[in-house]
């Protein structure tokens, strides 16, 4: 309450009640600025963090995508190097003069050997592209708690509030305009 410090002596009394309307109204004004502030900075920063989610997203997306790129060129390579052994050693074999059930068992662990290669780099792959998915689903969650707890209740204006302490300042005006005059006899 603003009290007797508030009283204007000099001052005619709807001085006084206009003076504590204007401040309430400033003060639920100023009320409303800042919780509009506080609004639009939750926002932005809601905003900031989906963005930066979004992407580091993309990001282990292309590293995802160029490790796969990465595999697939590697199980070329193994496939080429494959046929270069098969081919070297079935040409070996003929020029010794080598044939039958031993040259077909080589070329055979030749093409098992590429298999099991090339079926280590498809778990490769499969074991980042799981790695790759929880990375992005933890993202997803820490941007999610981030903006839960970004997204706190706003103070708005009370009102109500505002009106008694504006019926208290009037109260205050009246009480000192009223031991002002003298008793009527």
């Amino acid at each position: 309450m603003l009290g007797r410090s508030f009283y204007f002596p000099m001052c005619h009394p709807a001085v006084g009640y206009a003076i504590a309307a204007l401040s309430t109204a400033a003060s639920i004004v100023g009320q409303n600025q800042a919780a509009k502030a506080q609004e639009s900075y939750q926002e932005d920063l809601i905003k900031t963090n989906n963005v930066n989610a979004t992407k580091s997203s993309e990001t282990l997306r292309e590293q995802q995508a160029n490790q796969r790129e990465a595999a697939s060129r590697e199980a070329e390579q193994a496939r080429i190097a494959g046929r270069k052994a098969a081919a070297t050693a079935s040409t070996a074999a003929g020029e010794s003069g080598v044939a039958g059930a031993s040259v077909e068992a080589l070329l055979g662990e030749f093409k098992a050997e590429e298999g099991r290669y090339k079926e280590a780099l498809a778990r490769q792959t499969t074991i980042n592209d799981s790695n790759t998915e929880s990375q992005i689903d933890a993202l997803k969650t820490g941007a999610s708690f981030q903006n839960i707890q970004t997204a706190q209740p706003i103070a708005r204006p009370n009102y109500f509030a505002e009106g008694l302490k504006l019926g208290g300042r009037w109260l205050d005006i009246y009480n000192i305009q009223k031991a002002k005059k003298p008793p009527l006899v």
